[in-house]
């Protein structure tokens, strides 16, 4: 990345192409019907996106060896890099009682727990490189969307799915999350529009950034506005947008203004283990962020340039320090 100026006008997502590029050669992509390749390019998704996706179309028998029982026929979705293969079903029909638009197969069947779906077209490199920000969303085909977009984005597979309930009927955070370097990585929690209405998963999205934050991560939690009535009209949204649904009707310029204009997530309420000196917040602050001092204001190097936003960050890193057991700094 080539930024050589203080304060030059750079998105924050603005980063080299070879991020964004398919991460890997497709394989070679089982039978795709067309119903199915329609749903994907409704969320925007390309060919080169959906051929890297490896998404394809289960037969009935196909589906019920995935998942341990039957939905009847849907669209197989692939989790890369899992071992063992991790595969969801969005069956052609909504799915028992709950009419569920996505299945994950039987604890009996796959006993590996929940796992993080790292998209196609997300580079490994996003994931070791701290200075990368990075969207949390909820859904395959929202993270596809965003990372086809150039916004780098991993999702779960439900918003209380970077957890897994262990043998010992213990919930515990879902390992494929150690696979990234949260440290200092500015990251966004991004669910549907409609989480204005629905408080578990307000609180299920604040419990996320507690944890992330522990990690060294800065957090935030944008929302999505609620579509127009007309929008909802003409694209059938069900009242709220998806990630993938607002990147193909309000684009690209209206996600990056959402996500410059959040704020901080900061845990809820957590109390310090003991009392902390205030240099060790201040050598943590120091040590995590890149400070300048020019022009009478205090700039933050992030993303590969200098923003004249230094004293919000530091005082984000700050309340985050101050809000939970910062033990872990000293290591």
């Amino acid at each position: 990345m080539s930024y050589d100026t203080i304060g030059a006008k750079k998105s924050e997502f603005d980063i080299d192409d070879e991020y964004f590029g398919i991460a890997e050669e497709p394989a070679a992509q089982s039978t795709l019907l067309d119903r199915h390749r329609t749903d994907l390019e409704r969320s925007g998704l390309s060919e080169e996106t959906i051929a890297g996706s490896n998404i394809y179309s289960a037969r009935p028998e196909h589906a019920k060896s995935i998942l341990g029982f039957n939905p009847g026929p849907g669209m197989a979705i692939p989790y890369p890099g899992t071992e063992p293969p991790f595969i969801r079903i969005k069956p052609d029909e909504l799915f028992g009682d709950t009419k569920a638009k996505y299945l994950s197969p039987k604890k009996s069947v796959y006993t590996a727990g929940n796992r993080l779906f790292i998209p196609c077209n997300l580079h490994p490199q996003v994931l070791e490189d701290a200075g990368i920000p990075l969207i949390v969303t909820e859904g395959e085909k929202k993270a596809l969307a965003a990372c086809q977009n150039g916004f780098p984005t991993i999702a779960l597979s439900g918003v209380t799915c970077w957890v897994s309930i262990g043998e010992d009927g213990v919930s515990r955070p879902i390992s494929d999350l150690d696979k990234i370097a949260w440290n200092g990585r500015r990251v966004y929690i991004i669910f549907d529009s409609d989480i204005a209405k629905k408080e578990p998963v307000r609180a299920e999205a604040k419990k996320l950034a507690q944890h992330l934050s522990t990690k060294g991560a800065v957090v935030t939690a944008p929302r999505l506005p609620p579509p127009t009535p007309k929008e909802d009209e003409d694209h059938k949204l069900g009242d709220k947008f998806g990630l993938d649904d607002y990147l193909v009707i309000r684009g690209v310029h209206a996600l990056r203004d959402i996500l410059h204009g959040s704020r901080t997530v900061l845990p809820a309420r957590l109390e310090p283990k003991k009392a902390l000196p205030v240099n060790l917040v201040g050598d943590w602050v120091l040590k995590t962020l890149k400070l300048r001092f020019a022009d009478g204001r205090v700039w933050v190097y992030r993303d590969g340039v200098y923003r004249p936003d230094g004293e919000q960050a530091v005082e984000e890193l700050a309340l985050v320090c101050l809000s939970q057991d910062m033990s872990w700094t000293r290591n």
